[in-house]
């Protein structure tokens, strides 16, 4: 009867294929995550810009609220931005453009035209107590310009 010997230890080969399916893994997991960091980044920032139109548009509602002429008064169609009076401690209007933590912010107020019906229509009668308002945030994300817009449409509900 011959008896088997049984080898003991670990080779070489099967230590270098164990550290190289180590370091397969290791490195994927790194990219992995790195991508999802990556990804997280831009979802912050997208969600923060998303934050900012969203007071931009609640600082014009303000300023209606205040006066319809602080929204009827500006001129239409061109490049408004929004600062925050800390003397009066309320929100204005100005042609200088502003940045937010390398966010730019801009709005823009339209007129509006109703058809026959009272419907806003592109053409018909000028509704001059409903304003388009369109809100702008703008930032540079990998070397790309990013905008986000939102837009609601401002009628003179409190008549001042």
């Amino acid at each position: 009867m011959n008896k088997l010997k049984l080898k003991k230890g670990i080779s070489l080969v099967e230590v270098l294929v164990a550290v190289s399916v180590f370091v397969l893994i290791l490195g994927t997991l790194i990219a992995a995550s790195n991508f999802y960091l990556v990804g997280a980044s831009s979802n912050l920032r997208l969600v923060k810009a998303t934050y900012l139109a969203e007071e931009g548009m609640e600082a014009v509602k303000t300023m209606r609220d205040a006066s319809w002429q602080n929204i009827s008064n500006l001129a239409l169609d061109t490049d408004n931005y929004l600062y925050f009076d800390t003397v009066s401690s309320t929100w204005k209007a100005t042609s200088t453009t502003n940045t937010i933590d390398s966010y730019t912010r801009k709005f823009i107020i339209s007129s509006v035209k109703r058809d026959g019906n009272g419907k806003i229509s592109d053409t018909g009668t000028l509704d001059e107590n409903t304003k388009l308002l369109i809100v702008f945030l703008s930032w540079v994300d990998k070397g790309k310009t990013i905008e986000k817009t939102m837009s609601t449409y401002l009628s003179n509900i409190i008549t001042n």
